[in-house]
């Protein structure tokens, strides 16, 4: 598990998820949008679909290594998932080692 940012370098990070009820089945693919705002910098799965993505129904992938402006320090993400349903969003939450609220740390 990898939760590190080495501007300029190009590492990912990865936030692990797991669904129950309604989403068990499809996970994130029950969402047309996923938004993830770290520090001031906000990321989405359609308009910035290289930046952050799933690479299946229960990884979500932050690769922001060769752009992110961020200072050096701990950020905790904030994770939201928008569908016809959930339009206002559904606030979600995963696991760097069971909690989201492992930050993730950006070393310049």
């Amino acid at each position: 598990m990898n939760n590190k940012i080495i501007p300029p370098l190009d590492n990912r990070v990865e936030i692990i998820f797991e669904f129950t009820g309604e989403f068990a089945v499809n996970g994130l693919s029950n969402f047309e949008e996923i938004i993830l705002t770290i520090g001031s910098e906000v990321y989405s799965t359609t308009a910035n679909p290289t930046d952050l993505y799933h690479t299946d129904n229960t990884t979500l992938t932050l690769d922001i290594g060769d752009s992110t402006e961020l200072l050096s320090g701990l950020y905790i993400p904030k994770v939201v998932g928008y569908n016809s349903t959930y339009d206002d969003g559904y606030g979600l939450t995963g696991s760097f080692n069971n909690l989201l609220e492992s930050p993730i740390s950006v070393y310049r």
